[in-house]
């Protein structure tokens, strides 16, 4: 009873956390719109997991026994947003399932279909679409000199600021404000948000 109750405090206090450190982007296919969605920059997620503290404490309240522990540094390297996902489901337990599998970890998200040994929650329900759905919020986009790449609906752009410019041919040009940690289209970076111009194709 008392470990449930752990359990489930400590999903709470995720879930308050993350709240906290979500961003507003845009959908891919809605950016000729208002529509909006959230994401949590990679950057807060691994500046959480590598204060050791954080992780550690999680990994005690997921498992009191302290199996857990042995796989933190592997958790903090290649299953942190994986771990975020599951949290949020309130199925942070399963991450022992999924650090024994290489074809689970970061890398590997966003799962666009249900890969080998995704796990069922305790009463035998396959969660694999819920953990779909709130994935995303943890894969923004980086967007890349790449004139042929077509995003997937559910992707989110890091997008700050967007204004219409204008249109061109059959596209739609804005002029945005991109967040500066998934911006690939500078070679050597900046430490400043860039104002860009993005054309969408009709």
């Amino acid at each position: 009873m008392a470990n449930a109750r752990l359990d489930r405090e400590l999903h709470q206090e995720f879930h308050e956390w993350i709240e906290s450190q979500r961003m507003r982007g845009f959908g891919a296919p809605d950016l000729t719109t208002n529509s909006r969605s959230v994401y949590v920059p990679q950057q807060r997620i691994d500046e959480y997991f590598e204060a050791g503290r954080n992780v550690g404490e999680i990994l005690y309240r997921l498992n009191p026994d302290g199996n857990l522990k042995t796989y933190q540094s592997t958790i903090v390297k290649d299953y942190s947003r994986v771990l975020c996902i599951l949290l949020l489901l309130g199925q942070g337990h399963q991450i022992e399932i999924f650090v024994r599998h290489t074809s689970l970890c970061d890398t590997r998200l966003p799962f666009e279909h249900k890969p080998a040994h995704f796990p069922v929650d305790d009463d035998g329900v396959d969660f694999f679409e819920r953990f779909k759905e709130v994935q995303w919020q943890f894969c923004a986009q980086p967007l890349t000199y790449n004139m042929d790449l077509v995003y997937e609906d559910a992707h989110i752009l890091p997008i700050i600021t967007k204004d219409p410019i204008g249109t061109g041919g059959s596209a739609q040009i804005f002029k945005i404000t991109l967040h500066q940690a998934y911006d690939e289209l500078d070679p050597h970076g900046s430490s400043e948000k860039k104002v860009l111009s993005a054309h969408l194709l009709h």
